[in-house]
């Protein structure tokens, strides 16, 4: 016992000793950066925060630097007082709404970098999801996602930040809800019944991010396949068939969705359904009363024709003749789906190119370059050369890159990811990638084999404009006018 009261004891004076010399660490430390030049702050600084909570005396100094001109030695300030803790909160929590909006966003980042221990600034941080700047908007749901399960009670005002016209703010939206995990779930069930048909479908969408976690919100979900606005139940199967099996008490809900007046509706529901009831052997039963009821559902149910794809080539072809737009345009889909063997359907595909409804007209084109590429760009020079034209842009495009990335890594200097980040050549190339990615995928085109190993190749410099491209496909209105 003795010995073990001696070790214990010996313990606790190295402990002491330790926070005695870090003490004595830090005074010079202070001591030096009083009388330093500018170019050694930085890493005066550095080796402050270095010290952890040990450095909790140093927040006030730290404090002004975070004002500081030179935005290196501010930025430093910042980490710095994000690696002493939570007693660094109360006055990043202030500084998050300096006017200033250098030294907002910074002590937003190190609220987001102290995470949990950061519960305190959530009032603060609620406010500023307000805040006219979006930069600052984001920055407060990209501290309150890291922050996490505590931000919870957040989750209303989050939800509503869903919509507005910025892409920042509506992906650190997302995200924000994502990270905080399913403790939001009671809040966005509780949501679905809002007064404003936005934030219903806000949440539904948030609810869709935890997939089967969300089943505690299936009865709301079902009640929302009924609301008054398309947008909301074209959401609320979504997040239902985001739930996979467990969604399935749904699926009658689903089945009747299926003859929905607008037509994102159905779409959604028919995904959902397929979603909800895998392995059902009712599933593919319901689907055929749906069908007998509204016949959108016709060209999905292949089996019905025969066992292979093939057999049911001919009655899809008598189906682009029926006098409903959404037959004409469901056994257009489904021609384009079986591709080659539909061959036979290219004529009638044609006549298809001229009907009076616009979605129509697309689905039969991209079902006739699914069908036979090479007779769409035959009988359409221009697209052929427009195609031509991007595969040499591509081939442009994985020189400029191996030159970028050449030069980062021969870089001598640190933080390659930051120099890249502020290369506004190197975001331009990946914006203009990523654009070249969305523009052939929403023209129905094969995936391109050079794309894709640019991309493969691509470092973590692309994300900003993977980000951005993101955004841009929810944007797209996909609805055709």
């Amino acid at each position: 016992m003795k010995r073990a009261g001696i070790a214990a004891l010996s313990l606790t004076t190295l402990v002491a000793l330790a926070a005695s010399l870090q003490a004595d660490t830090l005074t010079k430390l202070l001591e030096t950066l009083d009388k330093a030049p500018p170019h050694q702050r930085v890493v005066l600084v550095k080796k402050i925060g270095n010290l952890g909570r040990q450095a909790r005396d140093a927040i006030p100094v730290l404090q002004n630097l975070l004002h500081a001109p030179d935005d290196e030695l501010a930025d430093q300030a910042a980490r710095s007082l994000a690696q002493i803790g939570p007693e660094s909160v109360p006055l990043l929590t202030e500084a998050s709404q300096n006017v200033d909006p250098r030294v907002s966003l910074r002590a937003l980042w190190a609220l987001s970098v102290i995470g949990p221990d950061a519960e305190p600034a959530i009032p603060i941080l609620v406010e500023l999801l307000d805040h006219p700047k979006e930069r600052n908007r984001a920055g407060a749901l990209y501290a309150l996602g890291e922050i996490g399960r505590a931000a919870g009670p957040a989750t209303a005002q989050i939800v509503r930040s869903i919509r507005t016209k910025s892409m920042m703010v509506r992906y650190q939206a997302v995200t924000a809800l994502g990270k905080i995990g399913t403790v939001a779930v009671p809040e966005l069930r509780r949501l679905l019944n809002d007064d404003e048909a936005g934030v219903r479908a806000d949440a539904a969408l948030a609810l869709s991010l935890y997939g089967k976690l969300a089943k505690p919100a299936l009865d709301e979900l079902r009640h929302a396949l009924k609301d008054e606005s398309d947008d909301v139940r074209a959401k609320a199967a979504y997040a239902i068939g985001a739930m996979e099996k467990d969604g399935n008490p749904a699926l009658p809900n689903l089945v009747d969705l299926l003859q929905d007046p607008e037509y994102d509706v159905q779409v959604a529901a028919f995904q959902a359904t397929v979603q909800v009831g895998v392995g059902d052997p009712k599933l593919m039963e319901a689907l055929r009363l749906a069908n007998q009821k509204g016949k959108w559902a016709t060209p999905f149910i292949l089996k019905q024709f025969g066992k292979n794809p093939g057999d049911a080539v001919q009655p899809l072809i008598k189906k682009l003749k029926e006098k409903d737009a959404m037959e004409r345009m469901g056994a257009a889909w489904a021609l384009g789906q079986i591709g080659a063997p539909a061959r036979d359907a290219v004529a009638p595909l044609q006549k298809i190119l001229k009907d009076p409804l616009p979605q129509a007209r697309v689905v039969a084109f991209n079902a006739l370059k699914q069908i036979d590429q090479e007779l769409i760009l035959d009988q359409n020079p221009l697209l052929r050369e427009w195609h031509e034209a991007l595969e040499r842009q591509i081939d442009g495009m994985r020189l400029v890159q191996v030159k970028f990335q050449n030069s980062v890594a021969l870089d001598s200097r640190k933080d390659h990811f930051k120099i890249a980040l502020r290369n506004p050549h190197i975001q331009m190339h990946y914006d203009q990638l990523t654009q070249i990615y969305v523009a052939m995928a929403v023209n129905g085109n094969p995936r391109n084999p050079q794309l894709e190993r640019l991309f493969d190749h691509a470092g973590p410099e692309a994300i900003p404009a993977l980000v951005k491209a993101v955004n841009m496909v929810a944007n797209l209105n996909f609805g055709f006018t």
